[in-house]
C-alpha cells in the first residue's frame, strides 16, 4: 500500500477531531425551509441528492482553487529558512478566502473546521524532531500559522487548513482534491441521517451508487483552478487572468440558505 493510499484511508476516518460534525453546510436550514419533498422516502432521498449536487459543485468551485493553491504553497516548503514566506503567503490567501464567503454562518464554520484540522497536525501526526534540537519546518510552520489564528491576524479557513495538514503529510494534490470533495459529500450525508431525512441504509446506497459520479463531475470542473499569483510569487493575491476561471459561488440561493441558519426556530447543527 502505497502512502497516498494509507494516508487517505486514515484522513477518512470520521472519528478524527475535525469539528465537522457540527456543521450540516445548510442542509438543516434547506430543510427546514420545505425544500425537500416529504410524502415518501424516495421522494426525500431524491431531495437529499439534489441538494447534494447543487452543495458539491458550488463547494468545489468555490474551495478547490484555494486548496490547489495552499498544497502548492506548503509543498514548496524546503526547509526553516522559507517557513515566513510560506505563512506570508498563506495569511493573504486566507483573507482572500475570507472576502469571497458570502455568510457568516459560512465563515464560522470554515474557520473552526480549519484550525481543527491544524490543530490534528500538530497533536498527531507531526514529527517529534531530536529532543533539544531544532523544530521540523512543518511542524513549525504549522505552530506558527495557529499562532496567528490565535492573534487574530489571519483567519484559519478550512481549504487553507486542509492543505496544510495534507501537504505537510505528503498527501498528492490530486489525492487531497478528491479527498476534500468527498468528505463534504459524506458530511452531508451524515447530516442528512441526523435530521431524520434519509436512514444510514438509504444514505450509503447514495454515497455508493450516486455521489460518487457527482463528485467526479465537480472535481473535473475544478481541479486545474488555482490563485495563480499566490503560489508564484506571494505578489498580491487574485484570481487568473481570465476571471472566469477563478473561484466562484455557483449556488446562490444555497448563500442565502447558509445565511439564515441562526434565524431557524430550533437547530442542532451550528450552520
Amino acid at each position: 500500500m502505497s502512502l497516498d493510499e494509507y494516508l487517505v484511508l486514515l484522513l477518512s476516518d470520521s472519528n478524527l477531531p475535525t469539528g465537522a460534525f457540527v456543521a450540516s453546510s445548510a442542509l438543516e436550514s434547506y430543510v427546514q425551509h420545505g425544500l425537500i419533498p416529504t410524502d415518501s422516502s424516495a421522494s426525500k432521498a431524491q431531495g437529499v441528492l439534489d441538494f447534494i449536487r447543487k452543495s458539491v459543485n458550488t463547494y468545489a468551485a468555490l474551495n478547490l482553487p484555494f486548496v490547489s493553491t495552499a498544497h502548492a504553497i506548503v509543498t514548496s516548503l524546503q526547509g526553516r529558512d522559507g517557513v515566513q514566506r510560506v505563512i506570508g503567503q498563506l495569511r493573504e490567501l486566507d483573507a482572500l478566502f475570507e472576502s469571497m464567503v458570502l455568510n457568516h454562518v459560512a465563515r464560522r464554520a470554515s474557520t473552526t473546521q480549519g484550525v481543527a484540522l491544524m490543530t490534528l497536525y500538530e497533536r498527531a501526526f507531526a514529527e517529534e524532531g531530536e529532543s533539544g534540537g531544532e523544530v521540523p519546518a512543518m511542524r513549525s510552520l504549522v505552530e506558527q500559522l495557529r499562532q496567528s489564528v490565535r492573534a487574530g491576524s489571519t483567519y484559519g479557513h478550512l481549504p487553507i487548513g486542509f492543505s496544510v495538514l495534507t501537504g505537510a503529510l505528503g498527501l498528492s494534490l490530486d489525492r487531497s482534491q478528491h479527498l476534500f470533495l468527498f468528505l463534504h459529500a459524506r458530511s452531508l450525508l451524515s447530516s442528512a441521517i441526523r435530521l431524520n431525512t434519509v436512514g444510514p441504509y438509504v444514505s450509503h446506497r447514495l454515497l455508493l451508487h450516486d455521489v460518487r459520479p457527482l463528485v467526479v463531475d465537480a472535481l473535473k470542473a475544478s481541479r486545474h483552478l488555482k490563485i495563480s499569483s499566490a503560489a508564484k510569487k506571494g505578489s498580491p493575491t487574485s484570481v487568473t487572468e481570465d476571471e472566469e476561471e477563478g473561484p466562484a459561488t455557483t449556488w446562490p440561493l444555497g448563500e442565502i440558505l447558509a445565511a439564515r441558519h441562526d434565524q431557524l426556530h430550533s437547530k442542532i447543527f451550528n450552520s
